[in-house]
């Protein structure tokens, strides 16, 4: 059943709401919590815009909001944006998030995020910050809080503007059938990817490897078909079974040729009503129905990490077996070109060797197994040895999570009935456990970036007049960010030598130094003027990554060593994982390991019963591998 809108939906949705363009807001009001209406004048009957936070957007009348005592969110709304004109609602490209830009001589320009994922979620956004969010939350790679900068999700492809080669180039990094690609990749849904496949006369279970050139065409040109309903004349309706609303559409489908349809003079109106009518038709959910949803879902995990894990060895088995034919690929590309250098490197290959470039950006390549019909993945910057051993690890990672899931489909089994427990209440979380980080002993708070992207992140962020910037000697290692504050933001006094070599140590820890096994290593600290994302002249410089120019700091022979203890803030309890010095002076109780043999979730399950800390969080905290206690 049908919960949320579509991107496609918001596109047909879009042209009802831009009848408020150029009107005033004159209240805002919030009410239920997760409901927001905003009403304008001078834009006719119905002057309101009606947020379901999570599920959709839609033109309403306003009266039923008299009378509602505001709450703070609407009290803010109302500061810096009422009296302001509405000057555009937009879509961003093709993701679920409506835009409305506003402008007041009194307030300036801001922007009223709607995202319509999930969990949804209202933003005030000026100048790109965040003001206040409906709710708080912390996604991994992006935090949506106050004062914080709105970072949006990942970006959709927009199939309004993409090309056949576009179109093919995304649909070839799937491994889903043609259904869920298009649904997923492509940002459609379920119901319309389905119904481009049906326009296109091609099998929606198709596997997209063996997608032939007019198919390919096919699915292309029906997509763009679909769009030109969202933007022709709509006919909106509520799809009925069984005497129950099952979808809402803007326009007719063929998936739903002879359904039984209730139409609508406007989308809205369809949107309101449908989601209205749905609250009471949503199924219990029995104990039984609860066993056999667990059970199928791991016994189609079990499948998948089974074929996973067999999928993967073979690749690396293959890499070894035709060592002479992909030691003639890689060789040539030595050093890892990437962008336009790696394109240029692979026109230098013989063409017999079928290979061709995945992600120029990424320096990934495809090249054919001899003999066989399939192909394997391969890291331009890494050897054979390097490349094979990627595959093996998957392959280990996977049978791992496939020991897992069958001993939890074994617990399933032999558990005896159980009353539901009630929900256990959710810690809330802190801006800097989105990173890596940790508190120095005397106190100052250190970041560092998770991946790449998190080590630009860091960088342009958080790496600020008075701070130092940290970074191991090891290739890849994580942007530390060392912090001239406290953990609540009060400035600190200069940092001591002790600090700065804690903050050397942190990347260390969190760098490759770790699972190779290392016992020490050096890093170094510098100035935030010495770190550049400007490369020297004919160089690249892969995202994550920057120069450092002038004169280094070296801590050396550091041990490769950290500590665990349960950390105090603001009354709640967290793992606090770095530097032995700085975990000890912080903690009452703490645990000092290196890396080793024993399983890193094992150590995991301990520290977490050990310390009473939630499991996730003492999971994100430890460093990249396993341990030893020491």
């Amino acid at each position: 059943m049908k919960r949320q809108l579509s991107s496609l939906d918001i596109r047909a949705l879009l042209r009802e709401l831009r009848q408020l363009e150029g009107s005033r807001l004159e209240k805002a009001y919030h009410f239920s919590g997760s409901e927001v209406l905003l009403r304008f004048k001078g834009a006719g009957e119905r002057a309101g815009l009606h947020i379901s936070n999570g599920k959709y957007a839609a033109l309403t009348a306003t009266s039923t909001a008299e009378g509602t005592q505001p709450t703070s969110f609407a009290m803010l709304l109302r500061k810096h944006l009422g009296g302001a004109v509405l000057t555009k609602i937009g879509q961003r490209a093709f993701d679920r998030i409506i835009i409305l830009s506003f402008s007041s001589a009194e307030m300036g320009d801001a922007e009223l995020v709607i995202e319509l994922s999930k969990e949804g979620n209202v933003l005030l956004v000026k100048e790109g910050k965040i003001v206040q969010p409906l709710f708080s939350r912390d996604y991994g790679r992006r935090a949506l809080r106050a004062k914080l900068e709105y970072v949006p999700p990942p970006l959709t492809p927009d199939p309004a503007t993409m090309t056949l080669e576009e179109f093919g180039g995304v649909l070839s990094y799937s491994r889903a059938d043609i259904v869920r690609t298009l649904a997923t990749r492509i940002g459609l849904g379920g119901t319309c990817a389905e119904e481009v496949c049906l326009a296109a006369g091609i099998d929606k279970n198709t596997e997209l490897k063996v997608l032939q050139p007019s198919q390919l065409e096919a699915l292309h040109g029906a997509l763009k078909a679909l769009l030109a309903k969202a933007d022709g004349e709509l006919r909106p309706s509520i799809i009925i079974k069984d005497g129950v609303p099952v979808d809402v559409i803007p326009f007719d489908l063929g998936v739903y040729k002879g359904a039984e349809r209730e139409g609508f003079g406007d989308f809205s109106s369809a949107i309101v009503d449908y989601f209205l009518r749905v609250k009471d038709v949503v199924p219990e959910r029995t104990e039984e129905g609860r066993a056999s949803n667990i059970e199928a879902q791991q016994a189609a995990m079990a499948t998948k990490l089974s074929a996973e894990a067999e999928r993967t060895e073979l690749m690396a088995d293959s890499i070894y077996v035709h060592f002479t034919h992909f030691q003639k690929i890689l060789e040539p590309l030595k050093g890892g070109p990437m962008g336009k250098a790696l394109v240029e490197a692979l026109k230098g290959l013989d063409p017999s060797l079928g290979v061709k470039v995945l992600n120029a950006n990424l320096g990934t390549i495809e090249a054919p197994v001899p003999g066989t019909d399939e192909t394997v993945v391969l890291q331009a910057c890494e050897d054979i040895y390097g490349n094979a051993s990627r595959y093996y690890e998957a392959a280990k990672t996977a049978r791992s999570k496939l020991e897992g899931v069958m001993s939890a489909m074994k617990a399933e089994a032999t558990k005896p009935a159980r009353k539901a427990a009630p929900a256990t209440k959710r810690r809330r979380k802190f801006w800097f456990e989105r990173y890596r980080w940790f508190v120095t002993s005397d106190g100052h708070i250190a970041v560092a970036g998770r991946d790449a992207r998190m080590n630009e992140e860091v960088v342009k962020k958080h790496v600020k007049n008075n701070d130092r910037y940290a970074h191991a000697d090891v290739q890849g290692a994580p942007s530390v960010a060392l912090k001239a504050e406290d953990l609540s933001g009060a400035q600190l006094p200069g940092f001591t030598e002790q600090a700065l070599e804690e903050a050397c140590e942190f990347s260390l820890v969190h760098s490759k130094a770790w699972n190779a096994g290392l016992a020490t290593g050096s890093a170094y600290w510098v100035l935030p003027d010495q770190v550049s994302k400007t490369p020297n002249p004919g160089e690249f410089l892969p995202k994550g990554a920057f120069v450092i120019r002038g004169k280094r700091n070296y801590a050396r022979k550091i041990a490769v060593k950290a500590a665990l203890g349960a950390f105090e803030f603001n009354g709640e309890r967290v793992p606090l994982c770095g530097p032995e010095s700085a975990v000890a002076a912080h903690t009452s109780e703490h645990v000092t390991f290196v890396s080793g043999e024993r399983n890193k979730a094992e150590f995991a399950k301990e520290m977490a019963r050990r310390f009473d800390l939630d499991l996730d969080d003492v999971m994100r905290a430890l460093p990249p591998g396993d341990v030893r206690v020491v």
